[in-house]
């Protein structure tokens, strides 16, 4: 079942980038990591969304994305960027995976 969310996730997150090239870009765009724990120390890409750092903000997505080279050689971790008003974010009781899956 995890799978099938994060597919979700990233159909979600596709079309939210697609649609940017005819509509404007959201209020808000973040370079977000999943934070580092002792069993995983360049984060957990398994996580929810909402519960990764938020490491920089931009204003328009081409910035944001010109930007993950450098944010991530810096913080060693994975980065992506994230628009504010991305459903993971809004509602994320949505993207809650289930236990032992």
């Amino acid at each position: 079942m995890g799978g099938m969310l994060r597919r979700l996730a990233v159909v979600v997150l596709l079309g939210s980038l697609s649609s940017c090239a005819t509509a404007s870009d959201p209020i808000t765009w973040y370079a977000l990591s999943p934070p580092p724990s002792h069993d995983y120390p360049e984060g957990n890409l398994d996580t929810q969304i909402i519960t990764w750092e938020r490491i920089d903000t931009f204003p328009t997505s081409a910035e944001c994305l010109k930007a993950l080279l450098i944010i991530h050689n810096r913080i060693h971790r994975p980065v992506q960027c994230v628009p504010s008003d991305d459903p993971q974010l809004a509602y994320p009781w949505l993207f809650v995976p289930r236990s032992g899956t």
